[in-house]
């Protein structure tokens, strides 16, 4: 190590999927290179005379079978570890939401505590009481208007 010089930071979760999912496609990509070879491969097996030709072309198809094989197991590895990493990486940020909502959840609580402190049971039990008195007094009157009218037309 220099000294004076600063450690490199460690690559976030995302940072390795990414690279990860890349590698993945490279993989991808020679494997379906191969395979179109593999395609020629056999379409010269069927058009070629020469003993010693079918056989070199026989040889060079087991060869690029046995690299695809090799290649596709790098690519399941590749792919475990991608998911791996992409799973973890959804439990940190799930994480990071759930704080969050801890966090918006106790400023709520403090906000209700506050607003609260503003009513009294008391004073809301004495307007329920007034508003049911009007209620009663209203509903009187409008008993007796409703009477005095049935009264006129008897």
């Amino acid at each position: 190590r220099i000294v004076g010089r600063k450690k490199a930071p460690a690559p976030t979760l995302g940072q390795v999927g990414a690279n990860l999912d890349r590698r993945v496609d490279v993989l991808d990509a020679r494997l379906d290179k191969m395979r179109k070879d593999l395609k020629r491969i056999k379409v010269q097996l069927a058009t070629t005379k020469s003993p010693n030709a079918k056989q070199d072309l026989r040889n060079r198809a087991k060869r690029i079978l046995r690299q695809m094989r090799m290649m596709e197991e790098q690519r399941e590895n590749l792919n475990a570890q991608s998911f791996a990493i992409h799973k973890q990486d959804f439990a940190t940020k799930s994480m990071d939401v759930a704080i969050e909502t801890v966090k918006a959840m106790e400023a709520g609580k403090k906000e209700i505590i506050k607003k609260r402190k503003k009513l009294s049971i008391d004073k809301i039990d004495d307007l329920k009481g007034d508003i049911e008195n009007i209620m009663e007094d209203f509903n009187e009157v409008n008993e007796l208007l409703g009477f005095s009218a049935m009264d006129d037309i008897s």
